[in-house]
């Protein structure tokens, strides 16, 4: 667990790790990030391909079409080319999120990642310092998101880990966004191993509403064993270090 990470992953152990606690009163306001740029998201490109992946510590949704969805603005500096979103959540709906603001924790979490496109791939953009920008939208309950269970409705394929199935791409990205794009900033990791500090974070100040019923399908997935079912797959919050947070809201 992530307690013993770091002895195998030293970077597990740098000090620009994530996530963290937003404190809401010490984040401060930067006219120059402006709004992010989503482009293809609020479209289902012809031909677009998803596949669904349970690695066995979350539920994860690849883009297939290479270079098809891109992010960029919002003081990233670079287009950042997306390949995946995944999930975390709790076994109850008081925790999940791993991101927190002001010490509240949320359901759960959408991450979308993206990396840099001026490295070839993915894995090439991991340890870079500019490699990753990744989107984390917070989950609260409500009313049920009608994106994320088109996303979820072939779950069933991927129940056992490490399973993945492929299918057309079932809603739109930005419908998994919030309508207010108003978003924190920071500097940080990937949160789980390697822990590469290689993450632009952008962490949506608004969440979005998923049902009860969505987050007991993901609580229902399964680990390595076959038998235990994935929960709590949240990372706990990180010092801060004296890095600053941002946001592109008053």
């Amino acid at each position: 667990g992530p307690s013993k990470w770091s002895s195998s992953f030293s970077q597990c152990n740098g000090s620009s790790q994530s996530p963290i606690d937003i404190i809401t009163s010490s984040v401060a306001f930067d006219q120059s990030l402006g709004e992010l740029q989503f482009v293809n998201f609020d479209t289902i490109p012809t031909g677009s391909k998803i596949s669904l992946k349970n690695n066995g510590h979350a539920f994860q949704v690849n883009m297939l079409s290479a270079g098809t969805f891109t992010v960029s603005g919002g003081g990233l500096g670079a287009t950042y080319s997306t390949v995946q979103f995944h999930l975390h959540w709790g076994s109850k709906n008081e925790q999940g999120s791993e991101h927190l603001i002001d010490g509240k924790a949320f359901a759960g979490a959408i991450h979308i990642v993206s990396y840099n496109t001026k490295y070839p791939n993915i894995s090439a953009a991991v340890d870079k310092s500019d490699g990753l920008a990744v989107v984390g939208i917070l989950l609260k309950v409500g009313t049920e998101s009608a994106a994320l269970k088109k996303f979820m409705e072939n779950i069933g394929s991927v129940t056992k880990v490490n399973t993945s199935d492929e299918f057309a791409q079932p809603a739109k990205l930005g419908d998994l966004l919030p309508s207010n794009k108003n978003f924190y900033r920071y500097q940080g990791s990937l949160t789980t191993p390697g822990c590469q500090e290689s993450v632009t974070w952008s962490v949506m100040a608004n969440p979005i509403t998923v049902s009860e019923a969505q987050l007991a399908i993901l609580r229902g997935l399964k680990q390595k064993d076959g038998v235990a079912v994935i929960q709590d797959n949240f990372r706990n919050t990180m010092p801060l270090n004296g890095r600053a947070v941002k946001s592109n809201f008053k």
